[in-house]
């Protein structure tokens, strides 16, 4: 196998076999690699650390999604040797000063700056109902039109649970329900 010009891994060497006793018996059925089932046609990658089976069903899926983290790791690499802090780099947590108060905010998402007005403790788990006020909001250039946010430019995510997140899909929009005057209350 040495002599072949192709890369070759095992956990060791083995004992030299007559070829008298090498038949191949069929080709293109699944075999076992280890405790792996290798398929005809199934990707394996292997280097210094191991070697892993892609079934043929992901090869496409998993070579894309290499090519992604590939160009992301170049990017984050970019971006730190440019100076920019791994944190931002990574998670576009980049920070600005905020104007009315200590705590930077972050940089490209809506932020308020608050003061704390008051804050009611409740039962004996230590849980705060906190009332705030608002001194400033933050909102990038062409966010707002009329007032109002422009939700496919805002672009929001939702957190749902753990490390999952979630994005808008299809936005629909619904004609509004009629109001009580304020008259009436």
């Amino acid at each position: 196998m040495s002599a072949v010009d192709l890369p070759c891994y095992s956990a060791g060497a083995t004992a030299n076999v007559s070829r008298a006793f090498l038949r191949v018996v069929d080709q293109d059925v699944p075999v076992g690699c280890g405790s792996v089932a290798v398929f005809p046609g199934d990707v394996l990658v292997g280097d210094d650390d191991g070697v892993i089976v892609i079934p043929r069903a992901l090869a496409d899926d998993v070579a894309e999604g290499g090519d992604t983290q590939e160009r992301l790791e170049e990017f984050i690499g970019a971006e730190v040797r440019a100076g920019t802090s791994l944190r931002t780099a990574v998670l576009g947590l980049a920070t600005l000063a905020s104007e009315r108060i200590r705590v930077p905010r972050l940089a490209p998402a809506i932020a308020l700056e608050c003061r704390l007005h008051s804050a009611t403790r409740y039962g004996r788990t230590g849980a705060e109902f906190l009332v705030g006020e608002v001194l400033l909001f933050h909102i990038r250039d062409g966010l707002a039109v009329e007032g109002k946010i422009e939700t496919e430019r805002l672009a929001p995510i939702a957190r749902l649970a753990g490390p999952a997140y979630a994005a808008l899909g299809t936005i629909t929009r619904l004609q509004p329900l009629e109001q009580t005057p304020e008259s009436v209350l």
